[in-house]
Protein backbone atom coordinates (compact mmCIF):
# COMPACT_ATOMS: atom_id res chain seq x y z
CA UNK A 1 0.00 0.00 0.00
CA UNK A 2 2.50 2.48 1.14
CA UNK A 3 4.06 1.96 -2.54
CA UNK A 4 0.98 2.19 -4.16
CA UNK A 5 0.96 5.77 -2.79
CA UNK A 6 4.36 6.48 -3.04
CA UNK A 7 4.13 5.63 -6.91
CA UNK A 8 1.09 7.42 -7.04
CA UNK A 9 2.85 10.20 -5.44
CA UNK A 10 5.56 10.39 -7.84
CA UNK A 11 3.39 10.30 -10.84
CA UNK A 12 1.37 13.51 -9.55
CA UNK A 13 4.62 15.30 -8.64
CA UNK A 14 5.71 14.46 -12.33
CA UNK A 15 2.41 15.09 -13.78
CA UNK A 16 2.34 18.80 -12.19
CA UNK A 17 6.10 19.47 -13.14
CA UNK A 18 5.24 18.68 -16.82
CA UNK A 19 2.75 21.45 -16.76
CA UNK A 20 4.23 24.41 -14.64
CA UNK A 21 7.53 23.58 -17.07
CA UNK A 22 5.06 23.77 -20.53
CA UNK A 23 3.61 26.63 -18.50
CA UNK A 24 6.38 28.18 -17.95
CA UNK A 25 8.06 27.63 -21.47
CA UNK A 26 4.86 29.10 -22.89
CA UNK A 27 5.62 32.29 -21.20
CA UNK A 28 9.13 32.56 -22.01
CA UNK A 29 7.71 32.17 -25.64
CA UNK A 30 5.40 34.82 -25.46
CA UNK A 31 7.77 37.36 -23.68
CA UNK A 32 10.51 36.51 -26.52
CA UNK A 33 7.76 37.05 -29.26
CA UNK A 34 7.16 39.85 -27.96
CA UNK A 35 10.25 41.73 -27.34
CA UNK A 36 11.52 41.08 -31.14
CA UNK A 37 7.86 42.66 -32.27
CA UNK A 38 9.32 45.51 -30.04
CA UNK A 39 12.29 45.07 -31.66
CA UNK A 40 11.34 44.71 -35.49
CA UNK A 41 8.88 47.32 -34.69
CA UNK A 42 11.80 50.05 -33.27
CA UNK A 43 13.99 49.21 -36.06
CA UNK A 44 11.62 49.49 -38.72
CA UNK A 45 10.82 53.00 -37.69
CA UNK A 46 14.40 53.61 -37.65
CA UNK A 47 14.34 52.62 -41.43
CA UNK A 48 12.05 54.27 -42.35
CA UNK A 49 13.56 57.70 -40.40
CA UNK A 50 16.64 56.74 -42.39
CA UNK A 51 15.75 55.99 -45.85
CA UNK A 52 12.77 58.20 -45.97
CA UNK A 53 13.96 61.82 -47.42
CA UNK A 54 12.08 64.90 -46.55
CA UNK A 55 12.33 65.69 -50.49
CA UNK A 56 12.92 64.20 -53.80
CA UNK A 57 14.42 66.10 -56.61
CA UNK A 58 14.05 66.29 -60.52
CA UNK A 59 16.29 68.14 -62.52
CA UNK A 60 16.17 70.17 -66.06
CA UNK A 61 18.84 71.54 -67.98
CA UNK A 62 18.90 75.41 -67.34
CA UNK A 63 21.25 77.57 -69.38
CA UNK A 64 24.92 76.33 -67.83
CA UNK A 65 23.33 74.32 -64.88
CA UNK A 66 19.98 72.46 -63.70
CA UNK A 67 16.95 73.62 -62.59
CA UNK A 68 15.94 71.92 -59.62
CA UNK A 69 12.30 71.21 -58.28
CA UNK A 70 11.52 69.65 -55.07
CA UNK A 71 8.55 67.33 -53.98
CA UNK A 72 9.05 68.66 -50.35
CA UNK A 73 7.57 66.39 -47.72
CA UNK A 74 6.71 68.76 -44.29
CA UNK A 75 8.91 71.37 -45.14
CA UNK A 76 8.95 74.80 -46.58
CA UNK A 77 10.01 75.62 -49.58
CA UNK A 78 12.88 77.91 -48.71
CA UNK A 79 14.68 74.55 -47.22
CA UNK A 80 18.20 73.83 -48.64
CA UNK A 81 19.21 70.56 -49.63
CA UNK A 82 22.96 69.61 -50.40
CA UNK A 83 23.67 68.57 -54.12
CA UNK A 84 26.82 67.41 -56.30
CA UNK A 85 27.40 67.85 -59.96
CA UNK A 86 29.29 64.68 -60.86
CA UNK A 87 31.52 64.50 -64.63
CA UNK A 88 33.01 61.27 -64.72
CA UNK A 89 34.99 60.69 -61.24
CA UNK A 90 35.48 64.52 -60.84
CA UNK A 91 33.28 66.73 -58.92
CA UNK A 92 32.54 69.80 -60.90
CA UNK A 93 29.82 71.42 -58.34
CA UNK A 94 28.80 71.03 -55.09
CA UNK A 95 26.46 73.35 -52.90
CA UNK A 96 22.83 73.69 -51.73
CA UNK A 97 19.52 74.19 -53.58
CA UNK A 98 16.01 74.60 -52.24
CA UNK A 99 12.96 74.59 -54.26
CA UNK A 100 13.29 76.15 -58.09
CA UNK A 101 16.95 77.02 -57.77
CA UNK A 102 19.24 76.84 -60.07
CA UNK A 103 22.53 75.28 -59.65
CA UNK A 104 25.34 77.18 -60.07
CA UNK A 105 26.17 78.11 -63.53
CA UNK A 106 29.54 76.30 -64.35
CA UNK A 107 28.50 73.66 -66.52
CA UNK A 108 29.43 73.06 -70.36
CA UNK A 109 26.69 73.55 -72.67
CA UNK A 110 25.06 69.83 -73.79
CA UNK A 111 26.91 67.72 -71.94
CA UNK A 112 25.06 65.21 -69.42
CA UNK A 113 26.47 64.72 -65.71
CA UNK A 114 25.34 62.86 -62.55
CA UNK A 115 23.51 65.06 -60.01
CA UNK A 116 23.74 63.63 -56.40
CA UNK A 117 20.93 65.04 -54.52
CA UNK A 118 20.49 64.42 -50.37
CA UNK A 119 17.03 64.82 -49.65
CA UNK A 120 17.96 65.63 -45.64
CA UNK A 121 18.83 68.61 -44.21
CA UNK A 122 21.20 66.76 -42.45
CA UNK A 123 22.85 65.07 -44.86
CA UNK A 124 25.69 65.65 -47.58
CA UNK A 125 28.73 64.36 -48.82
CA UNK A 126 30.24 65.68 -46.08
CA UNK A 127 28.40 63.58 -43.78
CA UNK A 128 29.01 59.85 -45.05
CA UNK A 129 25.38 59.72 -45.70
CA UNK A 130 25.01 58.24 -49.28
CA UNK A 131 22.83 60.59 -51.55
CA UNK A 132 18.94 60.28 -51.98
CA UNK A 133 19.34 59.81 -55.64
CA UNK A 134 21.27 59.67 -57.92
CA UNK A 135 19.95 61.65 -61.15
CA UNK A 136 21.82 61.69 -65.02
CA UNK A 137 20.64 64.67 -67.07
CA UNK A 138 21.97 66.74 -69.79
CA UNK A 139 22.83 70.59 -69.67
CA UNK A 140 21.05 72.73 -72.30
CA UNK A 141 22.67 74.92 -74.86
CA UNK A 142 22.76 71.73 -77.59
CA UNK A 143 23.29 73.99 -80.64
CA UNK A 144 23.73 77.16 -78.54
CA UNK A 145 20.01 77.30 -77.98
CA UNK A 146 19.63 77.27 -74.39
CA UNK A 147 16.26 77.48 -72.75
CA UNK A 148 16.43 79.72 -70.08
Amino acid sequence: MKIKFLNQKIIFLSILMFFSCSIEDESNEYKTSAEQNVQLEKQSRKDKTEFSPFSIASITGCGYGFKVDMTLFALSSSQQFNYQVVLGNSVVNQSTVSQGMNTDWVLSPCTQYEFRFWGWPWAGPLTGHPPTQILTATTDGCGNIFIC
